[in-house]
């Protein structure tokens, strides 16, 4: 009898140990479905794998694009549909050319700040081929990450923010300004 209590113990010290603090299962399967749709040309699948700050951004700076084209009369363009269609025949293009890429996690490390925020360390390994000729090399990227819901999402506020401030860092020296 005491043999099975201590077995029944050691059991529920495990389940114990084992459910304490969140899984990194879901959040390397969102970095996993952000290279996944990064690979494929699918542009609303890497979206999706972003937290709705990022999206909206994403989403609005496309709506805002065809608000300022719009507005000069010269046509009725949707940003969003053309962006769409166009990142997958970038792919296309480029393999037509000759050229394909893949990006592959090789590792994801997450760490978690607490339940609702995370950082994922991947190391990824890029491949380029033209012909025979291929380049290859390692590089580790990092993902501030939150989770919404049930769901870990990706949040590329930072970047898309460097990003910007680049893009009119840019225009500025250009204007003159």
């Amino acid at each position: 009898m005491k043999k099975i209590i201590a077995i029944i113990v050691a059991l529920a010290v495990c389940l114990c140990i084992t459910g304490c603090g969140p899984s990194d299962s879901g959040a390397k399967a969102t970095v996993e479905k952000y290279y996944a749709s990064l690979n494929n040309g699918d542009l609303q699948g890497m979206i999706d794998c972003c937290d709705s700050a990022t999206s909206a951004a994403i989403n609005g700076s496309m709506d805002l694009l065809s608000l300022l084209l719009n507005s000069s009369g010269s046509s009725d363009v949707d940003v969003r549909s053309y962006i769409m269609q166009l990142y997958p025949s970038i792919g296309s293009a480029l393999s037509q050319q000759g050229v394909t890429y893949e990006m592959k996690p090789t590792r994801i490390d997450v760490s978690f700040s607490d339940d609702t925020h995370a950082t994922a360390n991947v190391n990824v390994h890029i491949s380029v081929m033209s012909g025979s000729d291929t380049q290859e090399v390692d590089q580790t990227e990092t993902f501030s990450m939150v989770k919404e819901g049930d769901n870990w999402k990706i949040d590329l506020s930072d970047q898309l923010t460097n990003a910007f401030g680049s893009a009119f860092d840019i225009a500025g020296g250009l204007l003159g300004l």
